[in-house]
Order: structure tokens, then C-alpha cells, then sequence
């Protein structure tokens, strides 16, 4: 019974040990032997395992690099919009140039002749053309003056 006490003990020593450290290095470091030669079966505690070392501290990042001018975080400038030109107004168009009247006629003279002066008179040329006027003494003549004249073709 006592090489299955000692060897439970030694187990239970040694199993956190290993747990602990699995590098080949590490374990070099540490060595716990316990030598128990009692005849009652009772061997005082282990030792206190010593405190795990201290794990290296990480490399530092390394240090951004030094922006450009151009690339300090700030956008350039935009360059100014320029001004939209101005747009000229829209010239009126000319008027349109006075209709080309035809001759009044000689007709339409004869026909006012024995009319009174002031008298409407209608002559219809034909083909949509009609011709309002009055008659009127002009040159001691009653002639045909012409008021309006209609196209409809």
C-alpha cells in the first residue's frame, strides 16, 4: 500500500506541473522530488509549487508611418465653381411684313359710280377672296375704298 500511496501522491504532485507547462523548457526549470520513509503511512505535505513564470510582454506595434502633406486626412480644396454665364433673352421676332394687297379692281370702282357715297359695297373675287369697303367721292369720283380683305384658300 505504500507504493500506491506514494505513487497517487507522486501523480498528483506532478500532474499539474505538467498541465501547467507543456514546453520542453519550461520543465527543466522545475524539479519536485519527495522522498517519504515513514512506517505509519503518512507523509507530511508537499511543498508549495512555485508561482509560474511571467509571460513575455507582446512586441509593439509598429508605428504608423508619417502621412504626406497631401495625405494628412483632409481632402484638398475643390476648385471655385465658375458662374453660369447668362443666358441672353429671346429677341422678339420682327413683325410680320403688311400683307400684299391686290389692285382694287376696276369693277369694284364701277359699281360704287352709281352708288351714294358712304355706301358698304362687297366684292367677292372668287376662289375665298372678298373685298369689303364703301364708296366715297374722291376727285369728284365715287370710287371703292377698300376696309377690309379676307383670304379664306
Amino acid at each position: 500500500m505504500k507504493a500506491a500511496t506514494l505513487g497517487l501522491l507522486l501523480g498528483a504532485v506532478m500532474l499539474p506541473a505538467l498541465a501547467q507547462n507543456t514546453d520542453e523548457a519550461a520543465d527543466t526549470h522545475v524539479h519536485i522530488s519527495i522522498h517519504c520513509k515513514t512506517t505509519t503511512g503518512k507523509c507530511k505535505a508537499p511543498p508549495v509549487p512555485p508561482a509560474p513564470p511571467v509571460p513575455p510582454a507582446p512586441p509593439r506595434p509598429p508605428a504608423p508611418p508619417v502621412p504626406d502633406a497631401q495625405e494628412s486626412g483632409v481632402p484638398p480644396a475643390l476648385p471655385a465653381i465658375p458662374a453660369v454665364p447668362g443666358v441672353p433673352p429671346v429677341p422678339a421676332p420682327p413683325p410680320p411684313p403688311p400683307p400684299k394687297l391686290p389692285p382694287v379692281p376696276a369693277e369694284a370702282h364701277a359699281a360704287c359710280a352709281s352708288k351714294p357715297a358712304g355706301s358698304a359695297l362687297t366684292w367677292d373675287l372668287g376662289e375665298g377672296e372678298v373685298m369689303k369697303g364703301v364708296c366715297a367721292k374722291r376727285n369728284g369720283k365715287t370710287v371703292f375704298v377698300l376696309r377690309s380683305y379676307e383670304l379664306n384658300g
